[in-house]
């Protein structure tokens, strides 16, 4: 992607993050809305499709030290299996899409650790959650 928006500032430590992962991002700003969308983010079996649009939802003061939580795909992500995706609900428009929100949250006794967790440890906390859900566990 050639022209990336960067509509808002990001740590350099989540800049450089984010361009470590070799995939093509965007830091968009919709109205008092803000996000992180990663183009081409993988999914594993039995997820379908097996890429898509991933956004990581900002809030305002998340620079001070607000957490993150949950993600958002661009389509309604199935299971080849059959399963149902529990707490998988459409959750409005964001930069001209519908997007599905994935209700996930830290575990019970975890918590968002401000100046030690970024989008680099949110992301890692999505892949895990991906992980798991792929081989049958389910996440809060």
């Amino acid at each position: 992607m050639a022209n990336r928006r960067r509509d808002f500032h990001l740590s350099d430590e989540d800049i450089q993050f984010l361009d470590s992962t070799n995939l093509d991002w965007e830091a968009v700003q919709d109205g008092n809305k803000r996000a992180v969308i990663f183009y081409g983010f993988p999914l594993r079996e039995p997820f379908q499709p097996n890429t898509v649009e991933l956004k990581i939802k900002l809030p305002q003061d998340y620079s001070s030290g607000a957490a993150l939580d949950m993600f958002f795909t661009s389509v309604q992500v199935t299971r080849s299996d059959g399963k149902i995706i529990p707490r998988l609900t459409q959750s409005g428009s964001f930069y001209g899409k519908i997007w599905w929100q994935w209700s996930r949250h830290y575990p019970p006794g975890t918590k968002w650790r401000p100046g030690v967790d970024n989008l680099g440890t949110h992301i890692s906390f999505v892949k895990n959650i991906l992980h798991d859900e792929a081989g049958g566990k389910t996440w809060q």
